[in-house]
């Protein structure tokens, strides 16, 4: 009887939401040193992938025909812009967004591609300056694309979403109403969307533009910052979702925390089932509803864990990544939570000396990430067991 008693309740330990075990599978380097700085990652098959971020001289979006053996650039080489720091495409993988930062407050922050990412353009906004964290393609609605992010131009200025209806080539602005920075965003229709965004405590050294808490953006490359000291808490933690159901003009917050994180990635499944990652001076955070954002669970807390991104492939199956430690020095480790019950539980895989940026999920045995290394970028893929 005590036998019995014992084995029923490890099974609800085991069941227990926001577990973490050991998983099967791994995530190996599959390219390196494709460009200085490597964000935004697409793959449209096993072999045909896109990676955007940053040479030594200028923002790039490059391409690779053979899993990552060559790269070849196919961006705009006069482009004036610093970083392409995200990379969208459409649905038929025939359209595609990349945006990031201006050079020198340039407006050259965002480029399309109309011809299936082989060559690209710079946006019509010729007299917006902007920077853009992230940007996505909206499921369904062809041509669609939405960016988070802040912008000025002969009006004025502001930050949320830019949204475009004809792949990138014009866009319009829709200010989100909050005071903190808009950082990601994800749209499930042509009307209804999430942005998720706050602040952070600011420990930049100068010539240098933080991203997050623990990235730092250089001209030369970037920079990783370990957790601050204890004297280093500065009041400053925000972390903000808001929803729209009228592509974007309005916004209603949904979640509002002070004291304890900001919000990093965000992504929906479907209108109910969204998910957003945080980070903070404690650690990593996945926060999941199920009802389109009326209330929000926190899923997973792991401590001294930096979350930047989340993909799912439907609403059981997802992707969580980051670093589960975070070292000044370099030797970082990535940190890949995955589920399959749709964030009830989660398994962990790790790979040393990594810090992934960002996600792509292009089937349940295909997701691919770009993580910054020691001193260059990596494209990681993950290996099924």
């Amino acid at each position: 009887m005590l036998r019995c008693v014992l084995a029923s309740l490890l099974l609800l330990l085991l069941a227990a939401p926001g577990q973490v075990s050991a998983a099967g599978g791994t995530w190996e380097v599959m390219s390196e040193h494709m460009m200085t700085v490597a964000m935004g990652v697409h793959f449209e098959s096993a072999y045909t992938g896109f990676v955007s971020g940053k040479s030594v001289l200028s923002a790039e979006v490059r391409k690779t025909t053979n899993a990552g053996a060559n790269w070849t650039v196919v961006s705009d080489e006069q482009v004036i812009a610093l970083i392409y720091m995200c990379l969208a495409f459409s649905d038929d993988n025939k359209m595609a967004v990349t945006a990031g930062m201006g050079l020198d407050l340039s407006e050259e922050s965002s480029a399309f591609s109309i011809d299936a990412g082989n060559s690209w353009t710079k946006t019509n906004d010729s007299n917006i300056v902007a920077t853009y964290q992230d940007c996505s393609a909206v499921p369904g609605v062809q041509g669609m694309f939405v960016m988070a992010g802040t912008w000025t131009d002969v009006i004025g200025s502001g930050w949320g979403v830019s949204i475009s209806f004809n792949g990138g080539q014009d866009w319009e602005h829709h200010d989100w109403q909050q005071d903190y920075q808009p950082r990601y965003t994800y749209f499930v229709s042509k009307t209804e969307g999430w942005v998720s965004g706050g602040s952070f405590p600011t420990y930049k050294r100068a010539g240098t533009r933080s991203l997050s808490q623990h990235i730092e953006l250089a001209d030369d490359g970037y920079r990783i910052v370990g957790a601050p000291q204890p004297h280093e808490r500065l009041p400053g933690w925000v972390g903000v979702i808001a929803h729209s159901t009228d592509g974007g003009k309005e916004w209603t917050v949904q979640f509002n925390d002070t004291g304890s994180f900001y919000f990093n990635g965000i992504f929906a499944a479907d209108p109910l089932n969204v998910w957003a990652v945080a980070e903070g001076y404690h650690g990593g955070y996945v926060y999941h509803t199920a009802d389109g954002g009326a209330t929000w669970e926190q899923q997973l807390f792991v401590e001294g864990a930096s979350m930047t991104c989340v993909k799912f492939l439907d609403k059981n199956e997802g992707w969580v990544a980051g670093a589960a430690a975070v070292a000044s020095a370099g030797s970082n480790t990535a940190g890949f939570w995955h589920t399959l019950d749709g964030g009830a539980t989660w398994d962990l895989i790790t790979l040393e000396n990594h810090y992934v940026m960002s996600l792509d999920i292009l089937d349940a045995t295909h997701v691919y990430a770009t993580a910054f290394s020691r001193a260059h970028s990596a494209l990681l893929h993950y290996v099924p067991a």
